[in-house]
């Protein structure tokens, strides 16, 4: 299958370009059966992530102890670092089931092997979210059912993989779960995990892939931090991170720490009068962009996972708390921002991991941004009570941006 044919383009010399990629796209996925080693995204005894292109080493991230290392994945690792040009051929072929060299066997005496269609979707808004899949992450929650044992791997599973790579997912083919438990996420054995992902990501442009990398820094999750998106839009387009860069660092900072401590103090309140009282005693020591902010990071929780919102409200009476945001929600914050916060304020964590991601690449737009915000943390920060600890950071490492800038 030529995935070429996914693409409408007028110009004759950009088909060319287009069918030469994408035949290269079809070459490393047939190469994909001789996948022998486990890697980052199947493996049977443990978790770990990694950005292929770039990461040296995997991330431990759960599992046996002394769990084998994953292998190095070379034509995955090429087929990631082709970015969206990739996209189509992986979603063409994510119900290819032609084996792969690597089989996965549990024979650890309890426990056993399972599968599931759990799937992490694009989209924060529920409405906009497949509806035939778990969307749970892969670390808790899976509803599992039987699985045959051994598993092979196959080259579907290892695009699954990729695909996930690529759009900074973490769309996982095999993993281990407590306690002795090998389960694996197929879109073979489940195809209604393929259908999700062509429905989120069919049809992917370089513009909307950099967006969705940029939206996925300023809403970090559990296990998708702003530093794998970061990591990303360096990869694949780091003239637009420069721009980003620029734009996150001529906001007015501010310290998400507050935010997240009011959304704690409502959820826990004792009634909703006192979730009122909370909201106007933060509304009397911020400006509107950060009230508009606690209004849309309720909104945001209100649409995690039952994972998320556990690990946020330390498994505490789950129930009693969104029903509480919920009714604050309604009630002070149900019309939208006139304009989004997003666009007005970052907060400290944001301009740390940006400028971290940035490393070497200075130039005289983004020295020029660094100081004018040094210059407003070291005058508003301290005005504005920021946790002092969090606000040195950020100094010291603005700081030693100019510094090499310099020194360069």
């Amino acid at each position: 299958m030529i995935a070429a044919l996914f693409f409408t383009l007028v110009n004759s010399g950009f088909q060319t370009v287009y069918l030469q990629a994408d035949a290269n796209v079809e070459r490393l996925i047939d190469k994909l059966a001789m996948v022998s080693e486990e890697g980052s995204g199947f493996q049977s005894m443990g978790r770990s992530s990694m950005f292929l292109p770039t990461d040296s080493e995997a991330k431990f991230e759960g599992g046996i102890v002394g769990a084998p290392d994953v292998g190095e994945q070379e034509t995955l690792t090429k087929l990631v670092s082709l970015g969206v040009i990739a996209v189509p051929s992986l979603l063409a072929h994510l119900e290819d089931s032609r084996a792969t060299k690597l089989s996965i066997k549990h024979d650890m005496g309890m426990g056993g092997m399972a599968s599931c269609d759990d799937y992490w979707p694009r989209y924060d808004e529920p409405v906009r979210q497949p509806k035939d899949v778990q969307l749970v992450n892969y670390y808790n929650g899976s509803k599992l059912s039987g699985c045959e044992n051994p598993y092979t791997l196959k080259i579907g599973d290892l695009c699954y993989v990729a695909l996930g790579q690529i759009v900074n997912r973490p769309l996982v083919a095999i993993w281990y779960q407590p306690t002795m438990i090998i389960v694996v996420n197929s879109p073979i054995l489940h195809p209604t995990v393929a259908a999700a992902a062509r429905q989120d990501w069919s049809g992917l442009t370089k513009e909307e892939h950099a967006a969705s990398l940029m939206h996925d820094a300023e809403h970090p999750k559990q296990f998708l931090t702003t530093e794998d998106a970061l990591k990303r839009l360096r990869y694949y387009y780091p003239d637009r991170l420069d721009y980003y860069a620029i734009e996150v660092l001529n906001r007015r900072p501010y310290d998400q720490r507050s935010i997240g401590e009011a959304i704690m103090r409502i959820g826990k309140a004792r009634d909703d009068a006192q979730a009122k009282d909370v909201i106007d005693l933060f509304k009397l020591g911020h400006d509107a962009s950060e009230i508009d902010m606690l209004g849309q990071s309720i909104c945001e929780t209100l649409n995690q996972t039952v994972y998320e919102r556990a690990i946020l409200f330390n498994n505490d009476d789950l129930t009693g708390y969104i029903s509480k945001l919920g009714n604050a929600q309604t009630k002070y914050f149900a019309e939208p921002p006139k304009i989004d916060p997003y666009k007005t304020i970052a907060d400290l964590d944001l301009i740390d991991n940006v400028l971290q991601s940035l490393e070497g690449r200075h130039s005289k737009g983004l020295d020029d941004a660094v100081r004018k915000n040094l210059h407003v943390l070291k005058t508003v920060g301290v005005k504005k009570s920021f946790n002092a600890a969090d606000l040195r950071k950020t100094e010291k490492i603005e700081e030693a941006w100019l510094k090499s800038s310099t020194s360069g």
